[in-house]
């Protein structure tokens, strides 16, 4: 009982020394009297209260200032503290490393007056007022990294939404040769829409930002949705599902530069299906990956119970071969320096969801599959292969002892193993158990390190209030950049300012100047809908 004791007196002197009881009083300052004159030692006090907050299952510290002296205890209330303690009756005995001697309960006993503080302990835990002592579960908070308002145009680049006055999600971009900007995704059939259905929107701005033209896809009342753009010498890829036979289907559709539809294809394959990635290769040939036999349609982060493909299409969209993949889908493809092919997906395995890798020969053919994550819950989203034909991947995970989902990237060599991985998040410094983050975009950066986004927020009920970055259910883009040994470099989030909508990174390319374009979801730049293809320029310093 003696660290309770010892508390106890802290926090009778700070907060009730007023007290009507003057012999109480008086005892108190004696015994605190002998506790200040012992040697103390600030740091190993915030390293004991770090601690015992921990094994409290409280968050955070507070401070009291003692004749000069800070005196860290466990929470960050003393109504958190005192809760909480009243609940640890058996602390004592749970807890062998806080009891060194036996302490009578009554302090006005005096038999115990040489009592020691060493093994006072606690938790660190600086006031969420400081932008510098933001902390989370990985430790300190990159107090390199800045918040940023990205409400009107800086330095730092631009932040345009575009769109129709119907909710917009974007699921892929690329930065086109004429220095301008093309983003693909679905959008609501009508302003609003409770039944879901969707239509395939791409949309083609310039190099600002600006709309330049969009093309909507879709069948009334039905469900298509686009995944995947990319660039031919003479128009665009589009792909992702659309409507035929009584079921959404994998499609693809060329499109001229000016965004009218030069041929559309749409596969004949049983149940519902989609292209999810698009590789174009030599001479604007195209390979595409993606799911069919399911029994899900509309949008779909992972279409479960499917079966993946493989297809390799000429330029008028004439199959060239068809493959099956052993994963439940195909989510992204790159072609290797050799001619053969890497595609990137999930697998369920007995205890979760596990990212693979599936390595191919020029025609197609499995050479080998590797899987990653083990008992992690590894969900891979999207993929960028080096010049070593070394691969990176990025998604989110809730294994590797998270708090809760947590973002991923990991760099596999070209032999299928694991070189690096890092595990991060909740670059605002909100309590970890209540953040999710999930990324969705990863690319190799020009210096040969890496460069990933997603969003970050919470969909609980709790929001951070009083946090000096906003609150928690404010979801904002998030950017991580990486040295090529999988060093985190710098992390930042960006957004409307606070309060003002929700934004995530769905997807980043790397700018021809080394900067990066951002596709996002948001609702807090552009006026046409509720949530707009949001288009992320962050200028390269």
């Amino acid at each position: 009982m003696k660290i309770k004791f010892i508390l106890l007196l802290i926090f009778l002197i700070s907060c009730g020394s007023d007290s009507s009881n003057p012999n109480l009083n008086s005892d108190i300052d004696e015994e605190v009297g002998e506790y200040m004159e012992e040697e103390y030692d600030e740091e190993l006090e915030k390293e004991l209260a770090i601690k015992r907050s921990s094994e409290l299952g409280c968050k955070g510290f507070h401070t009291h200032d003692n004749s000069g002296e800070t005196i860290y205890m466990p929470c960050s209330t003393h109504d958190e503290y005192e809760q909480l303690i009243s609940e640890e009756e058996d602390y004592d005995d749970k807890n062998e490393d806080y009891e060194d001697d036996e302490y009578d309960e009554d302090y006005e006993d005096k038999e115990n007056e040489d009592y020691e503080d060493e093994d006072y302990e606690d938790e660190d835990y600086e006031d969420d007022s400081e932008d510098d002592s933001l902390y989370d579960e990985y430790g300190e908070w990159d107090k390199g990294s800045l918040y940023y308002d990205t409400s009107s145009t800086t330095s730092t680049g631009w932040y345009i939404g575009q769109g129709t006055d119907r909710e917009e999600h974007v699921h892929e971009g690329m930065q086109t040769s004429d220095g301008g900007f093309i983003a693909i995704g679905h959008h609501w059939e009508k302003e609003e829409d409770p039944t879901g259905f969707t239509d395939m929107i791409i949309l083609k701005t310039d190099s600002n930002g600006n709309e330049l033209w969009q093309t909507v896809i879709g069948t009334p009342d039905k469900f298509d949705v686009g995944y995947s753009v990319n660039e031919l010498s003479d128009g665009y890829i589009a792909s992702g599902g659309l409507y035929k036979d009584g079921f959404q289907k994998s499609a693809i559709v060329k499109l001229d530069f000016n965004g009218q539809i030069i041929w559309q294809k749409i596969f004949s394959h049983n149940g519902v299906g989609a292209i999810r990635g698009t590789e174009v290769i030599n001479n604007d040939e195209i390979v595409v990956t993606g799911y069919k036999e399911g029994d899900e349609e509309g949008f779909l982060f992972i279409s479960d119970g499917s079966k993946g493909f493989i297809t390799k299409m000429s330029t008028t969209g004439e199959v060239i071969w068809d493959k099956d993949l052993s994963a439940m889908q195909g989510t992204k493809v790159k072609q290797t320096s050799q001619g053969g092919f890497v595609v990137g997906s999930v697998e369920w395995v007995d205890v979760g969801l596990n990212a693979s890798m599936h390595y191919l020969d020029s025609n197609g053919n499995t050479l080998s599959t590797k899987l990653f994550g083990g008992n992690n819950n590894v969900q891979l989203f999207d993929m960028d292969i080096t010049s070593n034909d070394y691969v990176v991947f990025t998604g989110h995970t809730t294994g590797y002892q998270t708090a809760n989902w947590d973002c991923i990237v990991m760099l596999i060599d070209d032999q299928g193993n694991e070189v690096w991985k890092n595990i991060f998040g909740n670059p605002r410094g909100y309590d970890p158990k209540y953040i999710l983050d999930e990324c969705y975009g990863v690319r190799e950066t020009l210096d040969g390190g890496f460069v990933v986004t997603g969003g970050t927020g919470d969909h609980s009920d709790y929001f951070g209030t009083g946090h000096p970055n906003g609150t928690s259910d404010d979801w904002k883009v998030l950017l991580s950049e990486f040295d090529k040994d999988g060093n985190m470099t710098s992390i930042n989030v960006f957004g409307g300012g606070f309060d003002k909508g929700n934004d995530a990174g769905e997807f980043i390319d790397v700018t021809s100047d080394g900067g990066y374009i951002i596709f996002s979801d948001t609702d807090s730049k552009g006026s046409k809908g509720p949530n707009n293809f949001g288009f992320l320029y962050i200028k390269n310093p």
